[in-house]
């Protein structure tokens, strides 16, 4: 059965890396190091976890995409659901030889390449992915303080140019 594969393999070092890696140690590098400093070191940090150096660019440039999401969306879940589509992704192509032949993958090595047309796919999905979960940044003090400013500002203008010229 996949269920047992899934759990074990794909669920559960999904949740497990994403609190560690997205959670505690992301929220301790982003106030003091700044978004791309901390996304790069969590994903670097991430990649050498992962122990296959071979695959180290690979699994930091996941990492980098896991960081980018948590990073746009404030929050883990995001990255969590990325992190397990991936692992689960995997596992399937391991358990399944029927999708590998599907996806025409059936006599790589591990070291090779996936087909373009499914690293394009992968790509569209990511890009829609960033796209749907990117939302702005919520208003500091400073910003309400400016937009306050900005609208007493525009107020006096109006009062200004619309008062009647005096007589004197």
């Amino acid at each position: 059965s996949l269920i047992v594969p899934l759990a074990l393999i794909a669920l559960l070092p999904a949740l497990c890396e994403e609190l560690f890696f997205r959670g505690f140690l992301f929220s301790g590098l982003r106030r003091p190091a700044g978004k791309w400093t901390t996304i790069i070191v969590t994903a670097c940090v991430f990649a050498v976890f992962h122990i296959m150096l071979i695959k180290f660019a690979l699994t930091a440039s996941l990492g980098i995409l896991l960081g980018y999401l948590r990073w746009q969306s404030r929050s883990l879940w995001p990255s969590f659901v990325a992190h397990l589509l991936h692992n689960a992704s995997a596992i399937t192509i391991v358990f399944l030889p029927e999708y590998r032949r599907m996806l025409n993958i059936a006599d790589r090595q591990p070291t090779d390449h996936l087909p373009a047309a499914l690293i394009a796919i992968a790509c569209v999905c990511v890009v829609a992915g960033i796209v749907l979960v990117r939302r702005p940044a919520p208003a500091t003090k400073r910003t309400e303080q400016s937009r306050a400013r900005k609208e007493a500002e525009d107020r006096t203008i109006g009062t200004i140019s619309t008062s009647p010229p005096s007589n004197g």
